[in-house]
């Protein structure tokens, strides 16, 4: 069942449809040391193959699929699918920050947010450029560059046409030219019917 899984993960998430490529994904070793986690999960979505150990995992999951958002913050209009969003959220009201650096004391609202600075202190930088090995201590900033090697612009003028590797870039274009087009509002979850 966990192979099942594991295929759809890869055509679903990773668009990945080279039959070979998938399998040579699977029998690779670093996806033979997951094999005992993926087997533990045993309720499937059957929507996008997410795999739960759990069905109260499994319900939080589908929450995502059908829009629904019973969890409620206190001190604004917004909601979320489960307790933990909405405790990550409500630290933006309190400005609590309860993750905090054993090195230099800087605090930070997110566990996250403390392994990607406590890089600064050890060096790390665990994302690599595969066009020249260069290496950053965040993914996003090996997206913006990357996109400087294959010339991927993303962020376009609805204007003039111009693009941008980063959408503040963009929006600087807008300031200092004046294009000021329409912008649309913000994607929203697609919801299934």
């Amino acid at each position: 069942m966990w192979k099942d899984n594991l295929i759809m993960h890869l055509r679903i998430i990773h668009l990945e449809t080279d039959d070979s490529q998938i399998e040579a994904k699977i029998n690779s070793s670093s996806n033979k040391r997951n094999k005992a986690v993926v087997s533990d999960k045993k309720y499937l979505c059957e929507l996008c193959g997410f795999a739960a150990a759990k069905p109260s995992n499994l319900v939080i999951h589908m929450r995502r699929h059908t829009g629904e958002k019973p969890f409620k913050c206190d001190f604004c209009d917004k909601a979320f699918p489960n307790t933990s969003d909405l405790k990550t959220h409500r630290q933006s009201h309190t400005g609590e920050k309860p993750y905090i650096c054993n090195t230099c004391n800087k605090a930070f609202p997110r566990a996250y947010k403390l392994r990607i600075h406590m890089r600064t202190h050890s060096g790390e930088r665990p994302y690599i450029c595969s066009y020249c090995n260069k290496s950053f201590t965040h993914s996003k900033n090996l997206t913006l560059h990357v996109r400087r090697h294959t010339g991927e612009r993303p962020f376009v003028c609805g204007i003039c046409g111009q693009g941008f590797i980063q959408g503040a870039q963009l929006r600087k274009h807008r300031q200092l030219v004046g294009h000021h087009e329409d912008i649309e509002p913000k994607r929203k979850t697609l919801l299934l019917e």
